[in-house]
């Protein structure tokens, strides 16, 4: 059974005398950090906002994973882990390439992308930055390791399967997701494709939801397979990668989303790929 203390208590006592420190010493700015950490999240670039201070970004940090710790004592998995992965990500892309991850700048508002912009430009304590890269990818590499067990019990909850030959030389296809707790499925198109981030060519995996007609439920991976080929023009069981992934049935969508089985089939299918490659 996994437990939710994944804090050690060196670790705990180090929060501890971090939150003495700001409510005795810097008292002025109390309610802005409180302001940040009631919506249990961090934006793309809250390690460059004002105060620029390694003690502050510490205490944000510390109390966004106690966060975090709770819910997945709460079996909510999907969330929080990925907010983890995407902070990790995107302070070691910003210490290498001084930018956010690919990833991240995706999805982000264009206010958030210019404000990302103005902040960087601003930069004037680029040392006192640099302590809190490293500071924040120390916290977080020791809090990642204590929740891998976390992320093995999700990786058992998922069941891939390859409905044709296609898999391992094919690039592009289509992924079912389906969850059978709450009854619900997606239905995926996915291609490989070049694409450009911040002006550079990337190979990119582009995917695209069938969202008209709406996919009905079905325990059948031959009904789901029978809707794909009348619904979906051009589709060929015989040419078209085909994969279905079936979350265990014990486990539902406030434990395990929908966006993080998408994540790990997107792993999946590239993973397999790069294999094929690998091979000639």
């Amino acid at each position: 059974m996994l437990t939710s203390n994944i804090f050690s208590p060196s670790f705990g006592e180090s929060f501890c005398f971090q939150q003495k420190y700001f409510l005795s010493e810097n008292f002025s700015v109390l309610g802005y950090i409180l302001c940040v950490l009631t919506m249990k999240s961090l934006n793309p670039y809250w390690f460059l906002q004002s105060p620029v201070d390694v003690e502050h970004k510490y205490y944000i940090l510390m109390d966004f994973l106690q966060s975090v710790e709770a819910d997945l004592g709460d079996k909510k998995y999907s969330d929080q882990i990925q907010k983890v992965n995407r902070i990790y990500n995107d302070l070691k892309s910003f210490q290498k390439f001084k930018k956010l991850s690919d990833k991240t700048v995706r999805g982000m508002t264009q206010e958030e992308i210019e404000k990302t912009k103005e902040l960087i430009g601003n930069i004037d304590e680029a040392e006192e930055v640099d302590y809190i890269l490293d500071n924040s990818l120390g916290v977080l590499e020791k809090f990642i390791t204590k929740i891998n067990p976390y992320i093995e019990e999700i990786e058992k909850s998922l069941e891939f399967k390859i409905h044709n030959d296609k898999c391992l030389s094919s690039d592009r296809g289509y992924m079912i997701i389906r969850n059978n707790k709450n009854k619900k499925i997606k239905i995926y198109s996915w291609l490989f494709s070049i694409i450009s981030v911040d002006e550079t060519e990337q190979v990119g995996l582009l995917l695209s939801e069938l969202l008209d007609p709406s996919p009905v439920y079905s325990k059948s991976d031959k009904k789901i397979l029978d809707f794909v080929k009348t619904e979906v023009k051009n589709f060929s069981k015989y040419s078209d990668c085909f994969i279905i992934v079936d979350l265990e049935k014990s486990k539902g969508e406030d434990e395990i989303s929908f966006e993080l089985i998408k994540e790990r089939s997107i792993e999946f299918i590239v993973t397999n790929y790069k294999n094929y490659l690998s091979s000639f």
